[in-house]
């Protein structure tokens, strides 16, 4: 299904790009039309895959980080998955180190229990 953007739909997105988190009360007020339909609209635009989504930037420095890592895990087994995300999701900050030797030991715990 082709989805054809109005004008108002263009302009929705122009303030939505510079700005993902603006209220649809502002867009409204802006573009002189109601918060309902600005909803209609992007949910429409969501629906037909316009809108894919929204992101956050941070400033991982003012946040206390002073480099960021992306890190791949390879397991050998796959039923330990559940076991690794729950202890990277349980920490908010914490040390690289720390993070590995903290799965190390679940996963030799978890051994021992198979």
């Amino acid at each position: 299904m082709k989805f054809k953007l109005d004008d108002v739909d263009h302009k929705i997105l122009d303030l939505l790009i510079d700005n993902s988190r603006i209220p649809f009360t502002d867009i409204a007020k802006k573009l002189l039309i109601s918060a309902g339909t600005v909803h209609v609209r992007v949910k429409k635009m969501e629906d037909a895959g316009i809108i894919k989504g929204s992101s956050l930037a941070l400033d991982y420095k003012k946040l206390g980080y002073t480099f960021i890592a992306y890190i791949g895990i390879f397991l050998e087994k796959t039923h330990l998955t559940n076991i690794v995300l729950d202890k990277l999701n349980s920490k908010q900050k914490t040390t690289l180190k720390k993070a590995i030797n903290n799965l190390k030991k679940k996963i030799s715990e978890r051994k021992k229990e198979t």
